[in-house]
């Protein structure tokens, strides 16, 4: 019996010591009023059939990240005239003028390439749809380079409003080479009408004191 114990005891430690296996990973949902996201979820893998590719660009501390469909215009298996579904989105990422991209939360970010020294950059688009403006905010929470400079690992939350406005959003995780989790995160949307809600609520409990 105690022998039993002891393996069960000894599993439970091997699992719980087991670290999580790194995966590269896109996943995103969007709301109804998104233009690039026309309201849709994905999460796709390169077990999925989707190739993961990046470019860095050292001048002005950017990464770009390219997820694409074995099948579409940017995959190996591109075929224009056979109607197959295809999927395709690009992560824009920088960092303020000067500074490197690092683990930390990045407010304010504006349209990527149209930001001003002291802004970082931010652009989700894909499916061959894209936003004139937008803002929103990202936070890397893993990156590490390779002595060649290639990405070894990297991890990044991000948030985006197209347009402007608070109903049109988009909310992803991206991994590649990482073990850190993809993780339920609340809808943009459902903190702003929570606000929105509260500020109603607050400003009717201000007009009845006055009344």
């Amino acid at each position: 019996m105690k022998s039993k114990l002891f393996a069960i005891i000894a599993l439970v430690v091997l699992l719980c010591g087991t670290s999580a296996q790194a995966a590269t990973i896109l996943s995103f949902q969007s709301s109804p009023e998104s233009w690039v996201g026309q309201g849709q979820s994905f999460t796709v893998t390169p077990d999925d059939g989707y190739l993961f590719t990046y470019n860095i660009s050292i001048y002005d501390n950017s990464l770009v990240f390219m997820i694409a469909s074995l099948n579409s215009p940017f995959g190996p298996d591109w075929e224009p005239l056979s109607g197959d579904e295809y999927h395709w989105w690009r992560l824009y990422l920088s960092a303020p003028y000067d500074q490197p991209l690092e683990v930390g939360l990045y407010n304010d970010a504006v349209h990527y390439a149209l930001q001003d020294g002291d802004e970082p950059g931010l652009e989700f688009h894909g499916d061959h749809r894209g936003y004139d403006t937008l803002y929103g905010f990202f936070e890397i929470l893993e990156i590490a380079f390779g002595l060649d400079g290639s990405i070894e690992r990297f991890a990044v939350d991000f948030t985006q409003y197209g347009d402007e406005k608070p109903e049109d959003w988009i909310t992803g995780q991206f991994r590649y080479n990482s073990d850190i989790p993809i993780s339920n995160v609340p809808v943009p949307a459902g903190i702003w009408l929570l606000g929105s809600g509260c500020a109603a609520l607050i400003g009717l409990r201000k007009k009845r004191q006055k009344s």
